[in-house]
């Protein structure tokens, strides 16, 4: 198993110790990551070896995944869920649907449009002249279930509009949590990689 450290501030990238050796993974690296990030433990990935300098200049912290941490924040978010619901229906809206479609593809643009700032805000470009090499990813147990969980919750909770287009019904709490549910499934990549270690296969080269 290889340790995972954590980039403070850099939810994109993910170092992991291997043998010694420091391997720099971009997890946004394919665009098609973003739609199925299950595909970061199929198809191999590139990474670029680190030195020891290089590494402590990237300001690395140890994976400390706090479980509690995590639960604590899901009833948060169940609680506040539950008490939204009761006013949810002083909030609807009957619009035209075209008007309905312009307002929700207008969301849609500006989440995607957000994410290609994130991303580029958060790529690491002095490392791009290093030659990279490619691995596979081998998720933990605890890690396939969350991203499988995450995946399957937020596409069937991002087809929300469909169901509100239809009935020419416009609330604007739902449209604010449908616009959180869709960046939260944007994000679903940077977790293909969590806990403290993981299992990597190094791909051999093929002048090997």
């Amino acid at each position: 198993m290889a340790r995972i450290h954590l980039i403070y501030n850099n939810p994109r990238y993910k170092v992991v110790e291997k043998d010694n050796k420091y391997l720099l993974i971009d997890l946004e690296q394919h665009w098609y990551s973003y739609l199925l990030p299950m595909l970061n433990w199929v198809i191999p990935i590139k990474y670029t070896e680190l030195t020891y300098e290089e590494l402590n200049s990237l300001y690395v912290t140890k994976n400390r995944y706090n479980s509690a941490y995590s639960l604590a924040i899901a009833g948060a978010g169940l609680l506040i869920t539950r008490h939204i619901k009761k006013i949810t229906y002083l909030m609807d809206m009957y619009l035209s649907t075209i008007w309905m479609f312009v307002i929700y593809l207008i969301g849609f643009i500006s989440i995607v449009a957000l994410r290609v700032y994130i991303s580029r805000r958060l790529k690491i470009t002095k490392f791009e002249s290093k030659e990279k090499q490619k691995l596979i990813l081998f998720p933990t147990f605890k890690n396939l279930i969350i991203v499988l969980f995450g995946f399957f919750l937020f596409s069937l909770l991002s087809s929300m509009p469909y169901y509100e287009i239809s009935e020419n019904r416009f609330n604007i709490i739902y449209y604010i949590c449908w616009l959180g549910i869709f960046l939260m499934f944007t994000v679903l990549n940077m977790c293909t990689i969590t806990g403290k270690k993981i299992r990597v296969k190094i791909c051999r080269r093929k002048d090997q």
